[in-house]
């Protein structure tokens, strides 16, 4: 059986300032998001009805007051651990709140993106090098110049090639990503 809710009391039970009372009607609206996608209901379940009670009550007795700074820049943690954990993993996915789908996109868009900016500095830069080694052993052994040449095909070819294989390399971890939460994820990544 259900125990009788009691009513928040202003003052005790509720923070009765402005800026407080704004950052209580936030934690309500991201905890509200965060319970119909991972809880299925249209009002916050008793788990999430807690945590903003519980929020409630640290606002309502906040030395700060006005005042008060964002939690993450607050010199007093207030909240214990396993709920500052749980108003965390609201915050994060009412932030990021991605789909599988756009999890994946994203993994393989950053992964094609990182193997194209390699494969545009890292040839330049290796075709330099290189001729700066062949340049080099030239002048030490004596033997007369080498050049060093790349074929614009095989340059054609080899970009497209280093992105593609970034991108299947992150299928992997995307499709991990994608059925994982989002939060598990960043906090993993």
């Amino acid at each position: 059986m259900n125990a009788p809710v009691k009513p928040l009391r202003p003052g005790r039970d509720r923070p009765s300032q402005p800026r407080l009372l704004r950052e209580l009607a936030t934690i309500e609206a991201m905890t509200q998001i965060y319970c119909a996608d991972h809880h299925n209901s249209s009002n916050p379940c008793g788990d999430c009805r807690a945590l903003i009670d519980y929020a409630a009550k640290r606002l309502a007795v906040c030395p700060f007051g006005d005042e008060k700074p964002v939690c993450a820049k607050c010199q007093i943690h207030c909240y214990g651990k396993t709920m500052r954990e749980k108003v965390r993993d609201v915050g994060i996915y009412k932030t990021v709140g991605m789909t599988p789908g756009q999890v994946m996109a994203m993994v393989g868009t950053t992964a094609g993106l990182l193997g194209l900016v390699s494969a545009v500095v890292g040839i330049p830069v290796g075709l330099l090098l290189t001729t700066g080694l062949m340049d080099l052993l030239t002048a030490s052994y004596g033997f007369g110049r080498v050049d060093v040449t790349l074929n614009a095909l095989y340059l054609g070819l080899l970009v497209p090639a280093i992105s593609l294989v970034s991108m299947a390399g992150s299928l992997l971890p995307g499709r991990w990503a994608a059925g994982c939460s989002i939060v598990h994820v960043l906090r993993s990544e």
